[in-house]
């Protein structure tokens, strides 16, 4: 067994027996038949089965949804939640739930073909749960790096810019604070901006440089 193996190997030997499926991933296989019969008619060519092998799995997801609006990550063929293990399908019930939007534009397209409300009715519910959980809470935030003395850096201005090992020191003391950006700077900034220090900041993008942006010839 290779490095993957042993990385996961509590998460594979506990679900090695278990049959089942993840909701994203069947989601995606009927949007992608849906797809596929809009495309045939269109032509001229009705597939009446591939709706209707839709229809079942839309009744599936109408089965399945949760009163707050929402799905489980995952699904054994008999229909009942896959939970366990924590570590994997997550350990708490928002986290069990990612996977909610994930079928919303599925259920939009089936409302479009069949008309049935309960298919709109069922993806709205469904985007209201994923917006209370997944969107409003989210801060977005975001970092412009300046020149960083990373291993990258030092391999392109060595060896393919030619200019040598004593480049690092030469550049670093045209440097306002007499060297470049180092790695650990950005992630203490990273981890700031993740933190509950910064917040409830959101939509700030800061520059990481030792200059005035826009204030240099």
């Amino acid at each position: 067994m290779g490095p993957l193996y042993q990385l996961l190997r509590d998460v594979i030997e506990s679900l090695r027996d278990r049959e089942g499926a993840y909701l994203r991933c069947v989601a995606e296989e009927y949007s992608a038949l849906i797809d596929a019969y809009q495309y045939e008619r269109e032509r001229g060519r009705v597939h009446p089965e591939w709706l209707a092998a839709s229809v079942v799995f839309g009744e599936f997801l109408l089965g399945a949804q949760e009163k707050d609006g929402s799905w489980r990550r995952a699904y054994d063929f008999d229909g009942r939640a896959i939970t366990t293990l924590e570590s994997w399908f997550g350990q708490t019930e928002v986290q069990q739930k990612s996977s909610t939007a994930a079928v919303v534009p599925f259920l939009l397209d089936l409302h479009g073909l069949t008309g049935d409300p309960r298919f709109l009715e069922s993806a709205r519910r469904g985007g209201d749960y994923a917006e209370r959980n997944f969107v409003d809470r989210i801060r977005f935030n975001g970092v412009n790096v300046g020149w960083t003395d990373s291993p990258g850096e030092r391999a392109t201005q060595a060896a393919i810019e030619g200019r040598g090992d004593a480049w690092l020191d030469a550049r670093a003391a045209e440097q306002p604070f007499g060297r470049l950006l180092a790695p650990d700077d950005v992630a203490r900034l990273t981890l700031f901006l993740l933190s509950d220090c910064s917040s409830p900041m959101t939509g700030a993008i800061i520059d990481q440089e030792q200059w005035v942006v826009g204030a240099r010839d």
